[in-house]
């Protein structure tokens, strides 16, 4: 009885219920597409290709501001508090993607969700391959905040 009352006990402690992992700034947010609210405009974020987000530590809680147009991270002040992490989706692949390593393609003719024209790639060739359909500027981060 006492060996069996030892395993259990073990058991429970490796378990996932004696351990629970806490979220981190650095690992990206989880969006809830058609319910979760754009940090800038309010709207509800459901377009994945065009979403972004940034996630920051407020105290000791994992915060995310989440944007349905990537165009309007870009423009945002960032959010008050610790360990920024800007996060953005990949328009090929819908991955999350270091938006800080990302390429922007910047068209007149790119429909995205508030109207800014603007798309993340992984890669650069990625950005410019998307450029022969909605012709337009390629940037990386810095630049595309700056603009």
């Amino acid at each position: 009885m006492k060996r069996r009352f030892a395993i259990l006990t073990v058991l429970f402690l490796f378990s996932p219920f004696g351990c629970t992992s806490r979220p981190s700034a650095s690992s990206p947010p989880k969006i809830h597409f058609g319910e979760d609210i754009c940090a800038a405009c309010s709207m509800i974020v459901s377009d994945e290709r065009f979403s972004s987000a940034i996630t920051f530590t407020e105290g000791r809680h994992v915060e995310a501001a989440f944007y349905d147009d990537v165009g309007e991270m870009l423009e945002a002040p960032p959010p008050e508090g610790s360990s920024l992490y800007w996060w953005a989706h990949d328009a090929d692949s819908l991955e999350w993607i270091d938006a800080k390593a990302a390429f922007y393609l910047f068209s007149d003719s790119l429909r995205t969700p508030m109207g800014t024209g603007v798309a993340a790639f992984r890669t650069r060739e990625a950005a410019t391959r998307a450029s022969q359909t909605w012709p337009g500027e390629i940037l990386d981060f810095a630049e595309a905040r700056a603009r």
